[in-house]
């Protein structure tokens, strides 16, 4: 080994990479050829720069592999958790049961007005309302919302009343066991009865009829104040959905030629979809809904979890088309 054979290996690397100067080249090729340890050297690393070459698509093809294995567990427990969302969603769902004669009993005491069920009703649930009349002619009705100040002497409450079974109770034959539920008479004045003020109970049977007034006064029902269809419409949610599928479908356009961008837009239009499919599967063709606290946090957890899957779905897609390109 001569002092030249240093430099050389110093100077190795940066002949392999191609950007060795034109008299270090010529330096080195020189060397090499009167040298055969440099020789035997520049062939090693040549070698072992070949195996790495080799190596790098291995390793990435098993990254690509892992990846691929997580999506598919993740993918595969998303679709398993909606499935098993849906079944649970369908037994547990109310059957409303419309009014009847025979569904139910009232008795009235001093201090309150006690409902008994027939023993196919499993669950109930009543709503309370305050209300203002103008007791003259005209009869003027008209909600009294939360916080609003109103006169004792011109208002009255109002109980509105649902009774429903599932298809679970259904299913293992649970019985009511005869439902009693207690709704207490706040207008009534005990000491002073001319400053009561009305208690109406209804019934709704959430079918789209109207309310049935079980007890109180017929005389207010007669102007209907409170026979209103108790349904929310989520159709509403549906213009929402619809213009953020018309935005993200304009933006795909605009930014088609930008990969990365192009791929988030692509992510964020899996939401409106998934909540439209979420919304199908809880409430299928129907924009009615009679419990919309429940509907909605079962759509909104649908959509959550349908959005996943779309995103694993993308994510394993992609894994494929790379494992195809290297």
């Amino acid at each position: 080994m001569t002092n030249d054979c240093g430099i050389i290996k110093d100077l190795l690397p940066l002949y392999i990479e191609g950007i060795a100067g034109k008299e270090s080249k010529e330096f080195i090729e020189n060397h090499i050829e009167n040298c055969e340890e440099c020789k035997k050297l520049l062939s090693e690393i040549q070698k072992n720069i070949e195996i790495e070459k080799n190596i790098i698509p291995l390793k990435n093809l098993k990254r690509n592999l892992r990846k691929k294995n997580i999506y598919t567990v993740l993918a595969t427990v998303s679709v398993v958790l909606v499935v098993v969302s849906v079944i649970f969603l369908f037994m547990t769902a109310p059957i409303y049961i419309p009014y009847s004669a025979d569904l139910l009993s009232i008795s009235e005491n001093i201090n309150e007005t006690q409902v008994t069920f027939d023993e196919k009703v499993t669950n109930i649930s009543i709503e309370w309302s305050l209300y203002r009349s103008d007791m003259g002619e005209d009869m003027i009705i008209e909600k009294i919302l939360p916080g609003e100040p109103y006169d004792e002497r011109e208002i009255y409450h109002a109980h509105t009343i649902s009774a429903w079974t599932t298809h679970w109770n259904k299913l293992v034959g649970t019985k009511g066991n005869v439902i009693i539920t207690n709704i207490p008479n706040w207008g009534k004045n005990i000491e002073n009865p001319e400053l009561s003020t009305p208690n109406l109970l209804y019934y709704s049977s959430n079918d789209g009829t109207n309310d049935v007034l079980i007890h109180g006064d017929p005389k207010l029902d007669n102007f209907g104040y409170l026979k209103i269809m108790k349904s929310y419409q989520l159709i509403y949610n549906f213009f929402f959905v619809l213009s953020a599928v018309i935005i993200l479908s304009v933006l795909l356009l605009i930014f088609r030629k930008k990969p990365r961008t192009k791929r988030i837009i692509i992510s964020l239009l899996f939401v409106p979809f998934s909540y439209s499919i979420a919304h199908l599967l809880v409430k299928g063709f129907t924009v009615i809904s009679y419990s919309i606290q429940s509907d909605l946090s079962a759509i909104i957890f649908l959509t959550t979890v349908l959005f996943l899957i779309g995103l694993f779905c993308m994510n394993l897609i992609k894994i494929k088309k790379d494992t195809k390109i290297n």
